[in-house]
């Protein structure tokens, strides 16, 4: 975690060498640069860098990536989202990587690991014991414990990887230390410029398949791919994340298990729905304890899925057509008339009751039979009701900006909408129905 990082060194900032401290993700540079020098190249306000590169007094090399200048720039205090550090090689902008891994702490969440490597097909450890007392252990090979992918968005040569390893910590009274590590390892390899981006995707994509707001890593590392194949660790990253509970997740790696690459689809797919900020469930949806801000996030989340999906296609709101219709008489003669006319003409005012009762028609999926089961409701218009007055709560704050809790069954009905969102989701990444109803089962306990 990048919060206990405090370091000092010297690092290189506008073409001269700085001492430096480090401490709470600020970076403060001790040699500072006269006033009227700064007023020349800084605007009096926030100014972002790529990365700072130096060394820290242990003769460490380090970067400090996506580096922000604080508002008081004369303080020379930059705030920064993650460090790189390395006792193998110097970190510059032309280094290049093959592989990041992150290890540990959510991802051993997903199922019992050590049951995983050792576990054969009778569900019972492989282990034998000899005369002299000697246990011996045997591993499942790397090929039936890994789970492999590849982004469908990206075309470069490169893959994702769920491993468990094969090290582990012997004490007097346990056998511990065994970790899940999730990679990803590109052919042609990335450089500096690269990390942040590769985190946020990799740590979006853990918190979807986990069906949680927070999740923790332990270390995570950079390598390069030798000769042999394997991958050499040559540096850690750090960032910061909130603290992960250490209860184990309902759906495990292997429920993901397809042969037609559909974690690949569900990567592309976060990677797009993360740019439209959709907002994932609350920690507690199985209890459906959702306050407000979850009860009007669920709705908007469904909002922008149906339209990054393009499902369905609704009638546009008269209202709407009305309104349409006015700007562009009104503003015909206006500069850019033509950009506000083409917005105008891909706006469709979707109605978004009507979107909810096409998805839940019977004969268009499955879903129907298995919301009715999660709400225990088994009347067709009360189910809808519940789902039309999430709906109206929303209207209601975006119209009035009035958050009316008093609504009823607002509960109930985020919890189901929530339900639909991830089901969209998972089918629209090529999940079987039958998979992803498996899925859903296991994440919202019904």
């Amino acid at each position: 975690m990048m919060k206990s990082l405090i370091l000092s060194g010297v690092v290189e900032y506008l073409g001269e060498n700085h001492t430096f401290s480090f401490k709470n993700s600020i970076i403060t540079l001790h040699e500072r640069i006269q006033s009227e020098e700064i007023d020349s190249v800084f605007p009096p306000h926030k100014f972002s860098i790529s990365e700072l590169f130096g060394y820290t007094n242990t003769g460490v090399s380090v970067s400090f990536i996506d580096c922000v200048l604080s508002n008081n720039f004369r303080k020379q205090e930059f705030s920064t989202n993650v460090v790189v550090l390395s006792n193998k090689i110097e970190i510059n902008r032309k280094s290049k990587f093959n592989s990041l891994r992150m290890t540990g702490g959510s991802l051993n969440n997903f199922g019992d690991v050590v049951r995983e490597i050792f576990s054969s097909n009778d569900d019972k450890a492989d282990i034998s014991i000899l005369q002299t007392g000697v246990c011996n252990y045997k591993a499942r090979p790397f090929t039936e414990t890994d789970y492999k992918f590849t982004d469908i968005s990206d075309s470069s040569d490169h893959y994702y990887r769920f491993s468990s390893n094969r090290h582990f910590l012997l004490t007097d009274k346990n056998i511990s230390d065994f970790n899940r590590s999730f990679e990803y390892r590109s052919e042609n390899g990335f450089t500096i410029k690269d990390i942040l981006k590769q985190v946020l995707e990799m740590i979006n994509f853990i918190k979807l398949i986990s069906w949680k707001r927070n999740v923790s890593i332990d270390r995570t590392s950079l390598g390069v791919i030798g000769e042999d194949n394997l991958n050499y660790p040559t540096a850690n990253v750090y960032f910061n994340l909130p603290k992960d509970n250490e209860s184990i997740f309902n759906v495990s790696l292997l429920d993901y298990n397809t042969e037609n690459n559909a974690m690949g689809t569900l990567y592309a797919n976060n990677k797009n729905l993360q740019k439209s900020h959709v907002f994932l469930l609350s920690e507690k949806h199985s209890e459906r304890s959702f306050d407000s801000k979850d009860i009007l996030n669920c709705v908007i989340t469904y909002e922008q899925i149906i339209d990054h999906f393009d499902i369905p296609k609704c009638k546009m709101l008269p209202e709407v057509k009305v309104l349409r219709k006015k700007i562009i008489k009104d503003y015909s003669h206006e500069k850019n008339f033509e950009t506000l006319k083409d917005h105008l003409n891909n706006f469709r005012g979707i109605n978004l009751k009507e979107t909810v009762k096409h998805l839940l028609d019977k004969n268009q999926n499955l879903v129907y039979e298995l919301v009715k089961k999660s709400s225990n409701i088994n009347c067709d218009d009360e189910l809808l009701k519940l789902l039309y007055n999430v709906i109206d709560f929303r209207n209601k704050v975006v119209h009035t900006s009035e958050f009316d809790i008093t609504i009823e069954g607002l509960a109930d009905g985020a919890f189901l909408m929530t339900y639909i969102n991830y089901y969209i989701i998972l089918i629209k990444s090529d999940f079987e129905e039958s998979k992803a109803m498996e899925i859903l089962n296991k994440v919202f306990d019904i």
